[in-house]
């Protein structure tokens, strides 16, 4: 729950936000009703309403949610900073004494970097990128639609323009309306998301061009279709694609090198990985994070105060790409029907195994069969996962923020 304080702020930043959006609205009707008439004053209205509502809801966003997501990082970074001092008052060698001097020091880092992002001014640039983008294409395309005003020499080549161009526009401009209202429920609207979604918007529509010019003519129903549904491919899979046809065309990247590295993503990729929907890959990939072993290395204070995941389920997907480093997807599956599902659980086995009892040794050969190793193999592999720095601050963290 919120304070009293935010929730003042937040019924302040509504009233001040629709205030001004509502009168800047009314004014330019006004304006150009008055010195055109209602067709102008029509036209004006929805061109600032198409053209700002994008904008609107990430100014909206910042003026609120923004600001409690530094709250969030204080509050994240004050509880790993007790959490990480608890575990060192427990353990007093002077090697993990070192380890907890230097994650304190990196959790400083990290909060005062989150706590910039957050910030207006790191908005300007990709804000003001995104609202050119969208001012100048529905500009284009009012105009081609309902010709108000005189170009000269210009409306002959706005009506040159292709068609398939402004549906691959329309596209990529809902596309990008759906993710930016989603985001804002979540909090989660970064800088680098705006940058990308207006490059979204311009790399669909000129790839619709190309699109439909690949149509034969007897299809030219379905290309309006097809071309305006491209816009709702992510950027990055736009962008993969275009480089992989130029590729492949061109013939610069030969054909087994490109099939042993499709191959090669395909296995590491973390498509399919467990409890990772396609949502969560594609935010994910926005924050660099393609296969398991980025998921291994990722910092989990770091995803989670530029994320909208709980810490408990970003712990998890670390814990279990951590150990995925070490064995086969299809040995981590045999893993986790005995109730292993990551590194975190694997270390705990060691006091399970080093037990010179039935149980020990039932437990040390189950484990060898599971990951297909020698016994010796499978008791350095949690020897090592015991000892392992980033599995122990891992646990350190699942205890602190368990079910958060």
């Amino acid at each position: 729950m919120f304070s009293a304080e935010p929730d003042r702020r937040l019924t302040f930043y509504r009233l001040l936000y629709l205030s001004l959006s509502g009168t800047l609205f009314n004014g330019v009707g006004f304006v150009a009703w008055y010195f055109a008439g209602w067709e102008a004053a029509l036209w004006w209205l929805a061109y600032l309403l198409v053209s700002g509502l994008i904008p609107g809801v990430v100014i909206a966003y910042l003026l609120y949610p923004a600001i409690t997501r530094s709250d969030r990082t204080n509050d994240i970074v004050k509880r790993t900073w007790e959490a990480v001092e608890d575990a060192e008052q427990n353990e007093k060698k002077a090697d993990t004494q070192r380890r907890m001097a230097g994650r304190q020091a990196a959790l400083q880092s990290i909060g005062w970097n989150i706590s910039d992002m957050a910030t207006a001014q790191n908005y300007l640039l990709p804000l003001g990128f995104l609202s050119m983008v969208v001012a100048s294409g529905f500009f284009l395309l009012l105009s081609r639609g309902y010709p108000l005003l005189v170009l000269g020499s210009l409306d002959d080549l706005l009506f040159e323009i292709p068609n398939s161009l402004f549906y691959g526009f329309a596209g990529g401009w809902l596309y990008a309306l759906y993710s930016v209202v989603s985001r804002y429920r979540s909090a989660d609207i970064p800088p680098g998301l705006i940058n990308e979604l207006a490059y979204q918007i311009v790399i669909a529509s000129v790839a619709a061009y190309f699109v439909a010019k690949s149509f034969p003519g007897d299809q030219e129903e379905v290309t309006p279709l097809v071309v305006f549904a491209l816009g709702f491919i992510p950027y990055v899979d736009i962008t993969t694609w275009l480089r992989t046809t130029a590729q492949t065309r061109l013939g610069t990247t030969g054909s087994q090198v490109r099939q042993k590295a499709q191959e090669r993503e395909r296995a590491d990729s973390l498509i399919g990985f467990p409890g990772i929907s396609s949502q969560d890959y594609d935010r994910l990939r926005e924050e660099h994070i393609y296969t398991v072993q980025n998921m291994a290395m990722a910092n989990p204070i770091y995803l989670y105060l530029v994320t909208s995941y709980r810490m408990s389920q970003i712990i998890a997907w670390i814990s279990q790409a951590y150990l995925r480093t070490f064995i086969e997807a299809e040995a981590s599956e045999r893993l986790a029907g005995m109730g292993i599902r990551g590194a975190i659980e694997m270390a705990r086995v060691k006091s399970v195994i080093s037990q010179d009892n039935e149980d020990g040794k039932a437990l040390l050969a189950a484990l060898a069969k599971a990951i297909d190793k020698e016994e010796a193999e499978a008791r350095h592999l949690v020897d090592t996962l015991a000892t392992d720095p980033k599995v122990e601050m891992l646990r350190v963290f699942w205890e602190a923020f368990a079910g958060t």
